[in-house]
């Protein structure tokens, strides 16, 4: 196998400096951050589309040994990130570490990106202050639309798609395998995410998509036997498998749009919660041998991790350890100290 490198670095967006500056005469931002999981929304509006069974509905045995032998002919790198929020009256802080890591010989080697961006719906502030981001709902952009009618969050989760793809295509090696924290299609990233899959591709990187929480219904609503039975996917895999199993491979395509698809299977590494793998059909296609031997892979990297309270696959975990800490590099409580402090009330109480 070739030697892959990584640079091992800390990253400060170009714009993190003024974007913070700008807010202390501007805004008057909390103290206390909020952390935020990302939802992507994995919850298709298409539940009943088009669900293909790939080699018919059966349990897969997993073995870690085989997995450790495949970890052995690749070389695996692991994407996550942290966020935090900053909930104010003028409109919402978003502090977001994008993490990368490679599984080198001996250590782990990471690449952070750290990032920050105000957004509001305030015309008087975005005229004032041209680092604010705009928050203001433009219909006209419908990939990241936020059907709630959160405009702030949906702005954000825009600007974090292009950022995620651009850290990324900048810093992962070719010829690697790529595990990715989140799903691959949802309602509202669908087209970021499915780019990326494409590019990572182009550039020789098999992306793979995990997903530890979900409440998709893809299968028990498309498979008669199971429809009604239960509450989720995630209800049926965990009453269907046994630890160390997994599902049958189910193919997904969206019926407006036929690059929303996803080829995916559900894991159960040990007797609690299972988790879900995909990836986009042009990433399996040809490589059905080989991706049957990273589920098995995936199921070392779960048993490595070794939480059972919290299974996650153990390179993707410390990726997010890595974003984690890679936000306390930069003192932005101390800038926020300095400014003018006014949070909103659920801010104050400690709800999102």
């Amino acid at each position: 196998m070739k030697k892959v490198s990584l640079s091992n670095n800390f990253i400060l967006h170009p714009r993190f400096k003024e974007r913070v500056k700008a807010i202390q005469n501007e805004v008057e931002l909390p103290l206390v951050s909020l952390p935020l999981a990302l939802d992507n929304d994995d919850q298709l509006r298409h539940a009943h589309g088009n669900l293909t069974i790939i080699g018919g509905l059966n349990r897969v045995h997993l073995d870690a040994h085989k997995g450790e032998e495949h970890f052995n002919e690749f070389t695996y790198l692991a994407y996550d990130e942290s966020i935090d929020k900053f909930q104010a009256l003028e409109g919402s802080g978003y502090l977001t570490c994008h993490s990368i890591i490679l599984l080198d010989d001996n250590d782990y080697l990471a690449s952070n990106c750290l990032s920050f961006a105000f957004y509001t719906r305030s015309r008087t502030l975005l005229a004032k202050n041209r680092t604010l981001r705009d928050a203001r709902n433009d219909k006209t952009d419908k990939s990241v639309a936020d059907e709630d009618g959160d405009s702030i969050e949906s702005a954000f989760k825009r600007d974090y798609a292009n950022e995620r793809t651009q850290f990324i295509l900048n810093n992962c090696p070719s010829n690697t395998v790529l595990l990715i924290d989140g799903p691959l299609i949802g309602n509202q990233m669908s087209d970021y995410t499915v780019e990326l899959s494409q590019r990572l591709l182009n550039k020789s990187v098999i992306p793979i998509h995990v997903v530890k929480n979900s409440s998709s219904n893809l299968v028990t609503d498309n498979i008669q036997k199971l429809n009604g039975n239960f509450n989720s996917d995630m209800h049926w895999a965990f009453k269907y498998l046994s630890p160390g199993e997994r599902t049958n491979f189910f193919l997904y395509q969206d019926p407006n749009n036929k690059n929303f698809a996803k080829v995916f299977c559900y894991i159960k590494p040990f007797e609690i919660a299972p988790q879900r793998v995909e990836m986009h059909p042009t990433t399996y296609q040809g490589r059905e041998s080989l991706i049957e031997n990273l589920m098995d892979t995936l199921y070392f990297f779960f048993i490595a991790q070794g939480n059972l309270k919290n299974p996650q696959v153990r390179p993707v975990a410390i990726a997010e350890m890595f974003a984690r800490e890679s936000k306390k590099m930069y003192n932005i409580n101390k800038i926020l100290r300095d400014a003018k402090i006014q949070p909103t009330m659920n801010q104050t109480r400690g709800f999102g």
